[in-house]
């Protein structure tokens, strides 16, 4: 673990109960060895508060302009992010996200790819299913329950591992993963409509 992500997640969960009041909510042990976190998106600050979930570092993917900055840059690599080109077809972020996950590390992903501005689950983009169909990492839906609003809670429900086994015995196909992503859609709108209840 990079010592400022371990320096900085204790100050990171005060911030996280003292402002936006964080419940989270877990369906099951988040399991072993490599893990992908899908989540629904509403803010800037989702990857702070999903890095809440375990103590085991999160690597993210980020949009390249924010590494434009230095200082920026040089802060979200230290806390596990790395960049992502969202306008083309990044194979380097894609071959990294596989190279962690082999290394038996967890992946934070947000599918919508942008931030959700209506609060409603958008479309995903297929990467969380392709990635765990062909690493046979853990994936894991998460939602949250509501767009931020200081002193508002913020409530995360983590759900159980998705089981993948239908998949299992050949080489993942397009229609396998656009079923897998359909499938992981659906779960991750359900378990944001049940974390609003908690």
């Amino acid at each position: 673990m990079m010592w400022l992500y371990r320096v900085g997640w204790p100050v990171v969960w005060v911030f996280t109960k003292l402002f936006f009041r964080l419940k989270i909510v877990r369906q099951a042990p988040l399991p072993q060895g490599p893990v992908i976190l899908c989540c629904n998106h509403f803010h800037m600050l989702d990857p702070l508060n999903t890095a809440m979930i375990t103590r085991r570092q999160v690597f993210y993917m980020a949009k390249k302009e924010l590494f434009e900055h230095k200082f920026v840059g040089w802060l979200i690599t230290h806390l596990g992010a790395f960049p992502v080109d969202r306008n083309n077809n990044d194979v380097s972020s894609m071959r990294k996200s596989l190279a962690l996950l082999k290394e038996g590390k967890i992946l934070g992903i947000y599918p919508e790819g942008t931030r959700s501005k209506d609060g409603q689950v958008h479309a995903f983009h297929s990467g969380a299913a392709m990635f765990a169909l062909r690493t046979g990492a853990a994936l894991v839906p998460v939602g949250f329950s509501n767009p931020y609003k200081l002193g508002k809670k913020v409530k995360m429900l983590v759900g159980a591992p998705m089981d993948i086994s239908d998949f299992a015995g050949h080489k993942p196909t397009s229609e396998d993963i656009q079923r897998l992503n359909t499938r992981l859609r659906e779960t991750v709108i359900a378990l944001c409509e049940q974390a609003r209840s908690l």
